[in-house]
């Protein structure tokens, strides 16, 4: 486009100018690059928590993981360079979403539970599990009451 005989008619301008010097800049570029691999696995997981044909409540907890490991493996597991974007993730993931309802849904779900290789065995995990397991026995005794 900015190198097309009607642009350059136009592009006397400075805005004219800068947009063609940004469209030109290969670091321009790279970052833009950067950014779409960041957001890639972001955007499945929001494409597997909006989908209506399953249900999404099984998979958050594995998105968030893969999503962390995604961001980490983009810059070869170099905390410097990832952590401010795990940070971001972390804090929506700590103020929202980590309960024990989706850790457990992650566990009892057996696309991963019985994938061993890519199977998340974190403590919080288990903490989950058991947490909701005390938390219906409680509701049960209650119930006998």
């Amino acid at each position: 486009m900015v190198v097309d005989e009607e642009f350059r008619k136009i592009s006397r301008s400075e805005k004219a100018k800068l947009v063609k010097q940004l469209i030109f800049n290969e670091d321009f570029w790279k970052e833009c690059f950067m950014i779409v691999q960041i957001m890639t696995p972001l955007i499945r997981l929001l494409r597997i928590c909006d989908a209506d044909e399953k249900p999404s409540l099984p998979y958050v907890y594995e998105g968030m993981y893969r999503a962390r490991l995604g961001i980490k493996n983009i810059f070869k597991k170099e905390k410097p360079l990832y952590r401010s974007y795990t940070r971001i993730i972390d804090n929506r993931w700590d103020r929202m979403l980590r309960s024990d309802i989706y850790a457990a849904a992650y566990f009892l779900n057996p696309a991963f539970l019985y994938d061993q290789k890519n199977f998340c065995d974190k403590a919080e995990i288990t903490r989950g599990v058991l947490n909701l397991i005390e938390k219906q026995k409680g509701s049960l005794s209650e119930t006998k009451l």
